[in-house]
């Protein structure tokens, strides 16, 4: 029996077929097994709930990979106490993509989830993907609780006004750079439409490696989506992502930005070699269709434009191209986008006395004033969507 036969009515399965599915209540006894893969570099304090919530899962066929790449404050340690539970692997440092293409090339499960050793899975996870799965699925992604060191709940991944993208994606893709998707912890992918797309380039994503899985994934088949959170997305001092939101400094948040910039040229970059190889083509300057990605240009240029990497940039400019990319844009709710047009039109259109702090204010929530956070918070208890 072939997988495809296992999503089939039972009506129009052989007699022969139709035995094994006797035990069941329904015709769905898809059971694969689920590669869950932890990539850790220097995460012992979180290490262990990583390992922890995996092993918990209340599906039952699972195999729990722990790639340590390098770490010094005894994560070793760590791995090596929970002995035959979990395959280990020990690496020299390479980063976050050789950490996930080493774990994938000793897996063997037909759905694989990457989780972060900061982050950690509700208990019915694996679950809940294994039971939303489709023949056809490629990536199935799934909202996340945003906690911070202690577990205390934040928010959420990604913000509440935004929808998780599905079905047909590619054409997204070709024609804005992106589709709403979901950091590394809350992505399930097929073994099959990864074998596509690896290994990640590993000199073009030392971190942030999801951005190139999601932007390479789409094209091998559909993306699939679960709004309820599954997973834990945390926050701290040591989270390459969330390390500018600890402080103020204008010129930190600059210097994240730009590095920002130049990740989504690696993400085009690749994005087009995928197209091309199935013979699409994408649009010759993706990132300017890009909202996202115009967010963080013209906060770089406001914030330094000095060392802004791209040079004929203009206020004025990046903000028509994000007000565009943004009313585009079909998986954002409506208050949601009219925030970002808003947002846009300030930064980009007024005096840096108005435009800077709008900026700040938006990409640092910690250093919002009081009447600012209560203000938002009206705004969501009256359009709660």
């Amino acid at each position: 029996m072939t997988k495809e036969d296992l999503w089939k009515p039972v009506a129009q399965m052989d007699p022969t077929q139709t035995m094994s599915l006797q035990a069941t209540d329904s015709a769905r006894t898809f059971q694969p097994l689920v590669s869950l893969i932890i990539n850790n570099y220097n995460y012992a304090a979180f290490l262990s709930q990583a390992i922890d919530s995996c092993l918990s899962q209340t599906y039952p066929h699972v195999e729990v990979i722990v790639v340590d790449d390098g770490s010094k404050d005894g994560s070793a340690q760590v791995i090596e106490g929970y002995g035959a539970k979990v395959t280990p692997v020990l690496k020299a440092n390479g980063g976050q993509a050789s950490a996930m293409n080493r774990g994938f090339s000793i897996s063997s499960g037909e759905i694989v989830i990457f989780l972060d050793a900061d982050d950690y899975l509700m208990p019915h996870a694996v679950e809940t993907v294994v039971a939303d799965w489709q023949p056809e699925t490629a990536q199935l992604h799934y909202r996340l609780k945003v906690v911070n060191t202690t577990g205390d709940v934040l928010g959420f991944c990604p913000a509440p006004g935004v929808r998780l993208a599905s079905g047909t994606v590619w054409p997204l893709l070709i024609e804005q750079g992106r589709y709403n998707a979901n950091v590394t912890s809350g992505n399930a992918f097929s073994r099959s439409a990864l074998e596509k797309v690896l290994p990640i380039p590993e000199a073009d994503f030392k971190i942030a490696a999801d951005g190139y899985l999601v932007a390479a994934i789409p094209f091998w088949g559909s993306v699939a989506a679960i709004e309820e959170p599954l997973g834990y997305y945390r926050q701290h001092s040591s989270n390459a992502w969330s390390n500018s939101q600890a402080t103020q400094d204008s010129q930190k948040l600059a210097s994240r930005l730009r590095w920002s910039l130049k990740h989504d040229s690696h993400r085009y970059r690749w994005i087009q070699h995928q197209a091309e190889a199935l013979g699409h083509s994408t649009h010759e300057n993706l990132g300017l269709r890009d909202y996202m990605h115009l967010i963080d240009r013209l906060a770089s240029l406001r914030l330094d434009p000095k060392q802004h990497p791209f040079s004929s940039d203009s206020y004025a400019q990046i903000a028509r191209s994000g007000i565009w990319a943004v009313w585009q844009q079909e998986y954002l709710t409506p208050v949601r986008k009219f925030t970002l047009l808003v947002w846009f039109a300030i930064a980009g259109f007024t005096p840096n006395l108005f435009a800077i702090p709008t900026i700040t204010w938006f990409l640092l929530p910690t250093s919002r004033p009081q009447f600012i956070q209560k203000t938002i918070r009206s705004i969501k208890s009256l359009c709660p969507a």
